[in-house]
């Protein structure tokens, strides 16, 4: 009979608590917060700023993440490591990111991941099967599943009136350095034809922050990580319809406040 020795034992933890800590760095080296954040918008949004191959490796992330959640952890006085709801807002999501992509693909789509796109119970949709219904949403059965075809699942999506229709946009800005997020808004505000105060009164920005997106455009960048916050860039995509608000925002607002973190450090540290 096999056992388990106790340096076997010590040294399975080890690699356990090795694992997680690898797990935590991998998440913060490869911005899957970003990356959730992103399918959020596209799962009940319907834009996704990228091309499909990065739809793809996002969905294929997330899948990752929300196996690791399966796992209960506890902490030694019995509160969970991740709560089960954290976890259910992670299935939740990769449902609706999941539905979304299937209707793209003419694919075939459950009761559980049409109601997460729909952001309704599955009662909900298991009621407009119902041949009683006045219009029935149409259901075929595959082995122990039953499934919806996309184009019956989007005709029902669609006479709800509350669903965002998917859009690709492949042209989301490349973001390196500040530069860059002053150069994007300028580029997009050339296209539309618009120009600085309209965008800051179209986004119902502050005075404070509309200062600051004048100054960032012309230029200067001193003061736009303590005036422009990331709801103000965000309301900035969306006045200018620049495609993923949520990720320009996060991007952006990162460069923006790592060129203020550097230059804070040089000011304090840079003469030593």
């Amino acid at each position: 009979m096999s056992i388990c020795s106790p340096t076997q034992a010590s040294d399975c933890i080890r690699r356990l608590s090795s694992a997680m800590c690898e797990a935590r760095n991998v998440i913060e080296e490869t911005g899957l917060d970003d990356t959730v954040a992103r399918l959020a918008t596209y799962a009940w949004e319907g834009t996704w700023s990228g091309q499909d191959d990065d739809l793809l490796d996002a969905l294929s992330e997330l899948s990752t993440a929300v196996e690791a959640t399966r796992g209960r952890f506890l902490l030694p006085d019995g509160t969970e490591l991740f709560s089960t709801d954290d976890a259910a807002q992670l299935l939740l999501l990769q449902n609706a990111a999941t539905a979304r992509r299937e209707l793209a693909e003419d694919g075939l789509i459950t009761v559980e991941t049409l109601a997460a796109l729909a952001g309704v119970a599955e009662k909900t949709v298991r009621m407009a099967t119902s041949p009683r219904s006045a219009n029935p949403l149409k259901v075929t059965k595959q082995g122990h599943w039953t499934v919806i075809t996309a184009s019956d699942a989007l005709a029902w999506l669609q006479r709800r009136g509350d669903f965002n229709p998917t859009r690709m946009d492949a042209a989301m800005p490349v973001l390196s350095v500040t530069a860059d997020v002053a150069g994007a808004i300028k580029k997009r505000m050339a296209q539309v034809g618009t120009t600085p105060d309209a965008v800051a009164r179209s986004a119902n920005l502050n005075k404070a922050a509309a200062d600051a997106f004048a100054k960032f455009l012309a230029g200067s960048a001193a003061d736009a990580s303590a005036k422009l916050r990331p709801s103000h860039l965000k309301a900035v995509a969306d006045a200018l319809e620049m495609g993923d608000p949520v990720g320009f925002a996060t991007k952006a607002y990162r460069l923006i406040a790592l060129e203020a973190a550097d230059r804070a450090i040089q000011r304090e540290l840079g003469s030593h």
